[in-house]
């Protein structure tokens, strides 16, 4: 591994030369042609960046701080399960009956290790759109500029008029209709290896971990991260899986190679990569050999077509392109429904499957529902490919868009049926907090002799 580079893909760099980077007021203050001429200048630079594999809304993090995060997330083995008080309109309430189980997490180590992984930022939604597509597009970059600068948006010239231009990039990671895929929680990833890795009443010295869509490394380094507790630190940790992405295979070993440099270089760490589709991984010899072998699998697979994470002939949303027509070639049954199958049958018995899935809003032509029901379907498979349900969690989604509270209740209302999974809580101050999570279903695999761990 020592003989190519481990660094990350990019670090802090600076997005903007001063003379560009005035202020949203200043900006105001221009006459049309001199506002354009900045504007485009700023895309320029932003192609520049692109270019070189740094992503144009942020300046990114140094590499002191990137090894900063890691560490954190090497030796923080805080619990990442709260119990607030429900709260709704009529009653506010301490039965935490339906409130029980909100998992909470920090997305600093999520941003250090999307250094190795600037691909995520080329990920399409299911338009066809990602947000580097507006760099490329004189006309639309120019629009998206003058409406942050002289139409308010994303309220940035009333109530931020002092913001530079560079810090309203970060805006643009959502606008046009695209979105940035957000890694997973790396933190949350650890908490789920170790609470099940406690739960294990076994001598071995392997602890194998099965992840059916490795994706952007995140519970990759949540596996690595676990290696450093105390109920791993004397076992053999395997973390393997599958992934179709080819952009990013090499960044697996990067990663991996840059965590032992730097981060803990006494750990016993095994990953394997089969490089199939999920719904295939059992015709990979090495997998195949893993049968009844796996301690846990945790995953989030791809939510149908909503994200399409690169072009490779292997992604689900390309192989099935109809979510549930088609019987076996649909995507529910040919991804799905397999993905899980496979899962059973390369878990011990006993083993837990930890799946993150949620619903979501349909697109036109794709299934014969109004909306895509995920979480169902995988109940379903799962329960008849021989799984018990023992658990839901809700997982806490971060206010990424940083709207208000008011903001969102108004959003909310304005939609005849909202799929998303909310809860009105109450905060530390008594007051009234809605937060939307999605729910992480815990399975298990039973026992030969049908006792439950």
């Amino acid at each position: 591994m020592s003989k190519f580079n481990n660094k990350p893909t990019y670090t802090k760099e600076v997005l903007l030369p001063k003379h560009l980077d005035i202020t949203v007021k200043e900006a105001n203050q221009l006459k049309e042609f001199q506002i354009d001429d900045i504007i485009e200048l700023i895309r320029i630079r932003m192609i520049e960046l692109i270019e070189n594999n740094h992503p144009p809304f942020s300046s990114g993090l140094s590499e002191e701080k990137i090894i900063e995060n890691l560490k954190k997330l090497n030796f923080d083995n805080k619990n990442k399960l709260y119990k607030p008080i429900l709260a709704s309109r009529i009653y506010r309430s301490t039965d935490l009956s339906l409130a029980d189980g909100i998992l909470k997490h920090s997305h600093s180590s999520a941003s250090a290790i999307n250094h190795w992984f600037f691909e995520m930022f080329k990920s399409k939604v299911a338009s066809g759109l990602n947000p580097l597509t507006q760099f490329y597009n004189t006309d639309m970059f120019n629009r998206n500029m003058n409406a942050v600068i002289k139409k308010n948006k994303f309220g940035i010239l009333l109530n931020h008029p002092d913001y530079k231009l560079s810090k309203c990039l970060d805006a643009f990671r959502i606008i046009n209709g695209a979105k940035p895929v957000y890694n997973y929680p790396p933190d949350l990833a650890k908490w789920i290896y170790l609470r099940n890795a406690k739960r294990i009443k076994s001598d071995s010295k392997d602890y194998n971990i099965l992840d059916t869509s490795i994706g952007w490394g995140s519970r990759l380094a949540g596996a690595l991260a676990a290696c450093n507790s105390k109920e791993l630190k004397d076992k053999t940790v395997r973390y393997f899986g599958t992934d179709v992405n080819s952009s990013i295979f090499d960044q697996y070993r990067k990663f991996l190679s840059y965590w032992i440099k730097n981060i803990n270089p006494k750990i016993k760490f095994k990953f394997y990569n089969a490089k199939l589709p999920a719904e295939e991984i059992l015709n990979d010899e090495y997998m195949a050999k893993y049968i009844n072998k796996f301690d846990i699998a945790f995953t989030s697979p791809p939510y149908f077509s909503c994200e399409q994470y690169s072009d490779d002939e292997g992604q689900s949303y390309i192989k099935y392109p109809q979510y549930d027509v088609g019987g076996e070639n649909s995507w529910r049954e040919g991804f799905l429904k397999k993905m899980i199958e496979n899962t059973f049958k390369l878990l011990k018995p006993g083993g837990e499957f930890w799946l993150n899935i949620a619903n979501i809003r349909n697109n036109e032509n794709i299934t014969k529902s109004p909306m895509i029901y995920l979480e169902d379907d995988a109940m379903k498979y799962a329960k008849s490919a021989g799984f018990k349900h023992i658990w839901t969690y809700k997982m806490e989604l971060k206010n990424i868009y940083n709207i208000t509270e008011k903001q969102r209740r108004k959003s909310s209302s304005k939609r005849k049926t909202d799929f998303n999974n909310v809860l009105y809580i109450l905060d530390e101050n008594l007051e009234i907090k809605q937060i939307k999570y999605e729910p992480i279903f815990v399975f298990q695999k039973p026992l030969e002799n049908n006792n439950e761990l």
